[in-house]
């Protein structure tokens, strides 16, 4: 396997967002490009990230290759990665080569691979009760307000608004409304009113994951399905959480 990132690419705020979910990972490589699913340990939220071979400059994995990482390390190196190119380069599934820079000035980490079990789950495309096309520049913006609140967040959507509300000990009560007929900043599909709870550590995976890219995401809500956030990272990638709300909202 030997695989070339693009420079500009999205690698470290990727695997920052993964790593709020998911302390260890296996990342999936075959002819078709790059994916990872797993479940975080308390079986509440699930990450699923899929890159094509186009998204890289250079992509060749014939034989399909299985890594388990610690995602802190992974991490780290990333971060050191900074503009220069990286590569990254395997004959088995023992070690993950991550080659930073090009000759004459390069430096490599041999990357020691663990066993991480992970049923690949199908998750099926299906009809959420509410769907919104939204920056991920303005979802963060309203996330990040909310969770001043450090406590649950309650989300109320009909056909008109979406609402959120959380209490908090410091600031009292906080809302924000957004009118679902400014479809500048919402693009929404409403086919039944929706009351859900998340909890703080929830509204924290959120933000985490829209500031990955400042593309399009999608938002979605279903009162019996886990919410679904799923970033644009370009033409056939995406970077997606599902999240379980909180069975206490008896509202």
């Amino acid at each position: 396997m030997e695989i070339t990132w693009k420079k500009d690419n999205d690698s470290l705020q990727i695997f920052k967002a993964v790593e709020k979910t998911n302390t260890i990972i296996n990342i999936i490589c075959n002819q078709y490009g790059l994916m990872i699913m797993g479940m975080d340990s308390s079986k509440t939220s699930l990450v699923k990230l899929v890159l094509p071979n186009s998204y890289f400059d250079n992509f060749r994995c014939p034989t399909p290759m299985e890594f388990g990482i610690h995602t802190a390390s992974l991490v780290s190196i990333l971060s050191k990665a900074k503009n220069n190119k990286m590569s990254w380069k395997a004959t088995s599934a023992n070690a993950l080569s991550i080659c930073l820079g090009d000759d004459p000035t390069q430096t490599e980490f041999c990357l020691r691979c663990i066993d991480v079990c992970e049923d690949q789950l199908n998750i099926p495309e299906i009809d959420h009760d509410v769907s919104f096309e939204v920056s991920s520049v303005i979802l963060t913006e309203i996330f990040d307000k909310m969770s001043m609140a450090k406590s649950d967040l309650k989300f109320k959507i009909d056909n008109q608004n979406l609402k959120l509300m959380a209490d908090s000990i410091e600031f009292g009560k906080i809302c924000h409304i957004e009118s679902l007929e400014n479809e500048d900043r919402f693009q929404s599909t409403i086919n039944q009113t929706v009351c859900l709870t998340f909890g703080y550590n929830a509204i924290q995976m959120i933000l985490c994951f829209c500031k990955v890219s400042k593309n399009k995401c999608q938002l979605a809500l279903s009162s019996t399905m886990p919410l679904k956030l799923k970033i644009t990272l370009g033409t056939g990638a995406f970077l997606a959480i599902y999240i379980a709300p909180k069975l206490n909202d008896d509202e």
